[in-house]
């Protein structure tokens, strides 16, 4: 295989199950996710990869379906292990606190001669 590309892909995704003995209904879903095209150099033949990132869509009753790498919000919540408010809190807690270090160290006087220190 020749070396590949990385990408992005923005667009809908319709998914319809052919068969009389499906019983799945046709999905449409809006998506955002990382692409990669990859080509072989012995056949010529170009295969293209859509990864899971972002889907927005209808869920099963009806109602809106947020998913982030195919998971849903609940999903992501029980396998990251956060059972309430309180991991959100301290993720919060220590993004701030990651946000306020970089703009203190920012601030700091930088070392060397200031204008002025030098008469002419």
């Amino acid at each position: 295989m020749a070396a590949g590309r990385f990408g992005a892909f923005a667009g809908a995704s319709v998914v319809l199950p052919l068969g009389a003995a499906s019983r799945r209904a046709a999905t449409a879903r809006l998506q955002l996710s990382p692409a990669f095209v990859d080509a072989d150099s012995r056949t010529g033949a170009v295969v293209r990869r859509f990864g899971a990132g972002l889907d927005l869509g209808l869920g099963r009753t009806g109602k809106l379906d947020l998913r982030l790498a195919g998971r849903s919000p609940a999903e992501a919540r029980q396998r990251l292990g956060f059972k309430g408010s309180t991991g959100y809190i301290i993720v919060g807690g220590v993004v701030l606190g990651v946000l306020l270090l970089a703009a203190v160290a920012n601030a700091q006087p930088k070392p060397g001669p200031r204008p002025g220190d030098f008469p002419p």
